[in-house]
């Protein structure tokens, strides 16, 4: 950015000593992203705006979505800090906060996209256990069963197969509804979703994000979702790295 505005000055006013600055008259806010103009305090020389922000890659039309946006909607989602007290903290701070309307917009935006991809995943470990459990299922026939091959001693077959690996056992097992699994996903739900606060809108989305959570751990749940909502984290930076540390909820 700065190499083009030098460029741009050298361009009207080869001899001008004059220093840049932001041009806080002409800065526009979007969200908790930024576009800033610079201007030469001895000339009338204004650069053009200049997005502060990474953009989302879209097809549709109208203004593009920048990533430090939506990022920030995951991350609150994986805590029990909503919008208005994000807000608080951006203040206490001395950083102008973005609006009630425009973090709203975007937490429903994202709650509704970790919606879809927890289910998507959902199915993933389904499809997962369902394989575990065949493949097993398989081995154990191969190391313990010995049968003559005639249609009878087939039709056995079938029926010991089907009452453990048939669809009725597999869709009371696929859950693996264990006491220790629930109790970490009851306990994942408080961490975001607490008792004396109303999500009114985005609940869904927060109780999505503690199942996701507590199957992948709350880095690599970031990353995933991140990655879902348009704003990846590049592997190898110190946030990649930072999120690994993160020990499981």
């Amino acid at each position: 950015m700065w190499n083009e505005v030098f460029r741009e000055l050298q361009n009207v006013s080869q001899h001008c000593n004059g220093l840049f600055e932001w041009d806080l008259s002409m800065e526009e806010k979007w969200g908790s992203a930024w576009r800033e103009c610079a201007k030469c305090n001895q000339s009338i020389y204004r650069s053009k705006m200049f997005n502060l922000y990474e953009e989302v890659a879209s097809i549709k039309r109208g203004r593009r979505a920048a990533k430090i946006n939506l990022g920030l909607q995951v991350g609150l989602q994986h805590t029990p800090i909503s919008t208005a007290s994000y807000r608080k903290i951006c203040m206490a701070s001395n950083i102008p906060p973005p609006s009630v309307s425009s973090l709203q917009h975007t937490s429903n935006a994202i709650s509704e996209k970790i919606e879809e991809e927890n289910m998507r995943d959902l199915q993933r470990q389904r499809e997962k256990i369902k394989r575990i459990k065949s493949y097993a299922g398989k081995i154990l026939m191969l190391l313990t069963f010995k049968l003559t091959l005639n249609e009878n001693s087939e039709n056995i077959l079938r029926q010991c197969v089907n009452h453990r690996l048939g669809p009725g056992m597999l869709s009371k097992s696929a859950k693996s509804a264990n006491t220790q699994k629930v109790e970490a996903l009851n306990r994942s739900i408080r961490s975001t979703v607490l008792a004396n606060v109303t999500y009114a809108r985005n609940i869904t989305g927060r109780v999505h994000t503690a199942c996701h959570k507590v199957n992948h751990g709350t880095g690599n749940s970031i990353v995933i979702l991140c990655e879902a909502a348009g704003s990846p984290i590049q592997p190898g930076t110190k946030v990649a790295k930072s999120l690994k540390q993160i020990r499981r909820p």
